[in-house]
């Protein structure tokens, strides 16, 4: 029996390592209780990144979920990805807005974003018991054009 996901591209179809990041969690009362995924370290994207996505397994529990991502300036912004009330394996997707600063005027000028954490928000309604969740194969839209110039290797020096 396989937990993954059936839209995921040819590359990642029919690896014989099959893992999946689950959580399972309950709280004591209902409210706007959350909980946090976190890597060991920040995960640095690469260039300008438009749009992060992941594949997750919901089970009909009403929670939000939201990605964390930080900008070149330490400001953290949180991006909602969608709602988990479904059952099975969904696509959920967080454009990344224009206002998020990703670039500077000097060089060099493109400053990638680091994926902080994922964050789990619940309903206040909902019932604070056994709920499941699994995250899988999570991508990052990105755009990795530079312009070039005449002494652009400068900025690669290390002094």
């Amino acid at each position: 029996i396989s937990l993954l996901p059936d839209g995921l591209p040819k590359e990642a179809r029919g690896k014989t390592i099959k893992m999946v990041m689950g959580v399972k969690a309950c709280f004591d009362v209902k409210g706007y209780n959350w909980l946090v995924v976190e890597p060991k370290k920040p995960l640095q994207t690469v260039g300008i990144t438009r749009a992060i996505d992941l594949w997750v397994w919901g089970s009909g529990y009403n929670y939000d979920l939201y990605i964390v991502v930080k900008n070149w300036q330490g400001f953290y912004y949180s991006l909602y990805m969608g709602n988990l009330k479904y059952f099975g394996w969904r696509n959920l997707r967080a454009e990344i807005p224009a206002g998020i600063s990703q670039w500077t005027t000097y060089i060099p000028r493109v400053k990638p974003l680091e994926i902080v954490r994922l964050k789990l928000i619940s309903a206040p309604d909902e019932k604070p018991d056994d709920f499941y969740a699994y995250f899988n194969y999570m991508q990052v839209q990105t755009d990795i054009y530079e312009e070039r110039f005449n002494g652009d290797g400068f900025n690669n020096q290390k002094w």
